[in-house]
């Protein structure tokens, strides 16, 4: 009976057009194959390398004994598949959980600083001592530690940005001045060439004035020369018709 209820809903899911039970299966076998880790983007708490869960819920202080991370890389999908052409990567990231610091190397094949994986194991050891027991007077010892780490990287932070600025002030009034510097050269420059400019107009018009003096008293001299000869030409021209007339005088006697 059970073969044949099974028989019926395959007949029935290829009747509707819809995957059959084995393309199910072979979709979730690719789909394994292309897993990247496991999240935990959820409230409950698995293994980023197995998938196990750890019986754990995020924002407890269970969650403190695991090494955790946030993978923002795009690379794997929010269900921690391989982002593909038809899959759209995770946008808020993935919160991957690990039991150690040295388990997050050996899935990623990276290696975290020392003092990273140094302070977290003496960490964890302070809230969760030898009988495993969460420890909350050392969490809120690390805490108030942590706050006061924090508020120090913040102070330092602000010192080098206070340096930074007076670096960045300086840079700038060193550019303003070399821009200032520059201006003023250019400005220099221009006023030079225009007063050259203006000296040779100048000189080029004090020879056009000098050449007009030089041409006016020519044509004046000229003009007085031509004035001469027309007088003499007047007097040549009496002198002709007077001759001309002794002639004649001198011809009828």
């Amino acid at each position: 009976m059970a073969d044949d209820a099974a028989n019926y809903e395959q007949e029935m899911m290829e009747h509707m057009d819809c995957p059959s039970n084995e393309d199910i299966d072979v979709y979730n076998i690719e789909k394994e194959e292309n897993r990247f880790y496991y999240p935990s983007n959820s409230l409950d708490i698995y293994n980023a390398m197995s998938g196990y869960s750890l019986r754990t819920k995020r924002g407890s202080y269970d969650e403190l004994r695991y090494f955790r991370t946030i993978d923002t890389s795009g690379l794997a999908d929010k269900g921690g598949i391989l982002s593909t052409s038809k899959s759209e990567p995770s946008r808020s990231g993935n919160y991957l959980y690990y039991s150690s610091p040295e388990a997050y190397e050996r899935h990623w094949d990276t290696t975290l600083p020392e003092d990273t994986k140094k302070v977290w194991h003496s960490r964890n050891k302070l809230m969760f001592p030898g009988d495993g027991e969460f420890n909350k007077e050392s969490f809120e010892t690390i805490k108030e530690d942590i706050y006061k780490m924090k508020g120090k990287e913040i102070e330092t932070s602000l010192k080098e940005y206070e340096s930074n600025k007076f670096l960045l002030l300086e840079q700038k009034k060193e550019k303003d001045n070399k821009t200032l510097e520059k201006k003023e050269m250019y400005m220099w420059a221009f006023n030079e060439n225009r007063k050259r400019e203006n000296e040779r107009i100048k000189t080029e018009n004090e020879w056009i004035k000098t050449e007009n003096k030089r041409i006016k008293k020519e044509n004046k001299q000229i003009k007085k020369e031509n004035k001469q000869i027309k007088k003499d030409k007047i007097i040549l021209q009496r002198e002709k018709n007077r001759k001309s007339m002794v002639d004649n005088v001198h011809g009828k006697n």
